[in-house]
């Protein structure tokens, strides 16, 4: 409607001109009187559509808030009973277990990957390594003498450490790693 009525005013400031270059001095009087109603009923439906918008806006705040509380009041039962369901010492309890086995997986994981690492590079010469970066140095033009000094290829395997008298210990992963080495 605002816009409808910006339209009219334009019109009347149209209507404005034509009674001015006529000379029609009372016409103009009128048709400004027009124009400027015109745009106050414009601007007062943009005042009205933004009191519209507000309370779309509140109601709308209100249905949510409304729902939010309805999820939550449907929520509150299911949480007391699986509070009073829960055992803190159990949960506890398998927490514990869960590291214990955690870091025992990261230290055998660790001498894995320790071991194969060693393999790997007791397998590939270390003098083929280094001409290798020099070569794609040179095609890249990269400065490569930082790499090449700090570059430590591993020329062994890692030593077990197995304590004297204490043969029976041998860990099973490591008894499997040995028979997978020979």
């Amino acid at each position: 409607m605002s816009a409808k009525c910006e339209k009219e005013m334009k019109d009347e400031k149209l209507k404005i001109k034509k009674a001015i270059e006529k000379g029609n001095k009372d016409g103009a009087q009128i048709f400004a009187q027009n124009a400027i109603r015109k745009k106050h009923e414009a601007i007062n439906y943009l005042k009205l559509s933004s009191k519209m918008d507000a309370v779309a806006s509140r109601l709308d705040a209100a249905n949510r808030t409304q729902q939010l509380t309805q999820d939550i009041y449907r929520a509150v039962p299911n949480l007391q009973r699986a509070l009073g369901q829960m055992n803190v010492e159990q949960v506890s309890t398998n927490m514990d277990a869960f590291e214990k086995l955690f870091q025992d997986l990261d230290v055998r994981g660790e001498y894995v990957s320790n071991a194969i690492d060693s393999t790997t590079a007791s397998a590939t010469p270390a003098d083929q390594v280094d001409s290798l970066i020099s070569q794609v140095a040179e095609e890249y033009a990269l400065d490569v003498s930082g790499v090449l000094n700090d570059a430590k290829v591993p020329q062994k395997l890692p030593e077990t450490r197995v304590q004297e008298g204490s043969k029976a210990k041998v860990d099973p992963l490591q008894e499997r790693l040995n028979n997978l080495k020979s």
